[in-house]
């Protein structure tokens, strides 16, 4: 959110005077237990951020919405990502464990319609917000989050240069999965590469992020061990050299509200093959190859076409430009100071 929350502020720092708030309390080094956090968010924050004057309020997670009744005068804008907790207690994201009601985050949600607009990052996120929440339509504003201009093509020894930093074998043909949480599908992931392997086809899988237990153990009974490298990035100004290193992108979610690291792979020349739930269906437009979330045969056939195709990122960037040009900085800081416009009014 961090990330996020930076890109924001430069495409809002344009005609506007921007200040970040993040509200913190000591408890935060004491402490990183549930209910200290609980308390910070529910009680502490809404305390300290009263104190906050603005034309404006903008809330960048909308887990901290239930802050507007503190804001005092100024119009108020926060953003919604997605409704994954609720659609997933409500069954409309599959999961294996029966999901416990989000209460904390029906009461956050709870005060949306308190807002003078709430911004989310896609069609979707919006329609579940309309069907979910009954947030009238014209209270909705769509806004897509910018793809950072670092997301580029690389020159071609980064990719040495990222091999030889974290020891991967710059030979072998790389299919990148991502993320942690449980609607990113990695056991269709995996077994989808595992027909890949099984094919002939040298192929192995970059880990990004967090490598869960779950994950792991998955990992050993598909007998794919010698075949996941896995990295965390204390820098993420690193992420465009593994775009560039990776060959595929494979990102079948259950769900997503936007699915950033479509873009991100696409600004990078990086093919991508993803699945049509929730917002995939528009992010990346047809410039991405598109199964359903349990088709395995798909998710590798489309891999491997993907793998023999001798197409350079550069053109790959050339022909999605259309679809990226959506997520560029200018376009998206344009629609920012539309709504502010609107707003401040």
């Amino acid at each position: 959110m961090d990330i996020y929350a930076e890109q924001l502020e430069r495409c809002l720092d344009v005609n506007h005077d921007v200040e970040r708030v993040t509200p913190s309390s000591k408890l935060e080094r004491l402490s990183d237990s549930a209910w200290t956090m609980r308390y910070l968010r529910y009680v502490d924050y809404p305390r300290r951020v009263g104190r906050v004057r603005a034309d404006v309020h903008l809330v960048v997670d909308h887990g901290y919405a239930h802050l507007q009744p503190k804001f005092g005068s100024g119009k108020s804008c926060v953003l919604v990502h997605d409704l994954i907790p609720m659609l997933t207690y409500l069954g409309e994201i599959k999961t294996e464990n029966q999901s416990s009601r989000p209460r904390l985050n029906e009461h956050s949600l709870s005060y949306l319609t308190q807002y003078d607009q709430v911004v989310v990052p896609s069609q979707c996120t919006a329609n579940d917000l309309i069907r979910q929440l009954n947030i009238p339509f014209q209270d909705i504003s769509v806004i897509p989050p910018c793809v950072d201009d670092g997301f580029t093509v690389l020159e071609s020894s980064s990719r040495m240069d990222f091999a030889s930093r974290y020891k991967l074998d710059s030979n072998a043909r790389w299919v990148m999965i991502s993320g942690q949480e449980f609607y990113k599908n990695h056991e269709a992931s995996l077994l989808a590469v595992k027909k890949m392997i099984d094919s002939g086809t040298n192929v192995r899988i970059l880990k990004t992020g967090i490598t869960t237990k779950h994950f792991r153990g998955m990992v050993r009974e598909l007998g794919l061990e010698g075949q996941v490298s896995s990295v965390f990035l204390n820098d993420p100004c690193e992420m465009p050299a593994v775009y560039n290193f990776v060959d595929c992108l494979l990102f079948p979610s259950l769900y997503e509200g936007f699915g950033m690291p479509v873009v991100e792979a696409l600004a990078c020349g990086t093919p991508v093959v993803t699945s049509s739930a929730g917002a995939l269906l528009d992010t990346g437009g047809k410039y991405v190859a598109r199964c359903s979330t349990e088709d395995i045969d798909c998710l590798a056939e489309s891999a491997l076409e993907f793998l023999g195709d001798s197409t350079t990122r550069e053109e790959r960037v050339r022909r999605a430009e259309p679809e990226l040009r959506k997520y560029r900085r200018k376009q998206v800081s344009q629609k920012w100071q539309n709504l502010l416009r609107e707003l401040i009014a």
